[in-house]
């Protein structure tokens, strides 16, 4: 699944509409929140990830208005999935292991890295 993430990722921005400063912008927050020094203490690892999630879903509903953006709309659709993955490992009753957060945070880390390139390159 994060192979075909990453492979379809630009293509799917290929297509989007011009530069927006605040989608940029909450993609640069969420990569800026997501921090693997959170994963050993698993009441900040939930926090992080709830931060993650309100983030993804703030950055989805302001897409979901803007013309022509429905690749980015389907780019966190897809994203979100994954976060709220995390979120819910952390809701269950027992948390899971810093080596889990850790991973899912690199995994997060890579797909907004390629999020942020591909964005970076639309016209302004």
């Amino acid at each position: 699944m994060k192979r075909l993430f990453i492979l379809l990722m630009p293509l799917m921005l290929a297509a989007c509409a011009t530069f927006d400063n605040n989608e940029y912008s909450r993609m640069v927050d969420m990569r800026y929140g997501l921090s693997a020094q959170h994963c050993d203490d698993p009441r900040t690892a939930r926090i992080m990830a709830n931060q993650t999630l309100i983030i993804t879903d703030w950055l989805h509903i302001y897409s979901r208005y803007l013309p022509n953006n429905t690749n980015t709309r389907n780019m966190l659709e897809t994203y979100r999935i994954g976060v709220k993955d995390f979120v819910d490992r952390y809701e269950s009753a027992t948390s899971p292991s810093a080596a889990f957060c850790r991973l899912r945070v690199k995994n997060l880390h890579d797909q907004l890295d390629i999020m942020l390139d591909t964005t970076a390159r639309r016209p302004r």
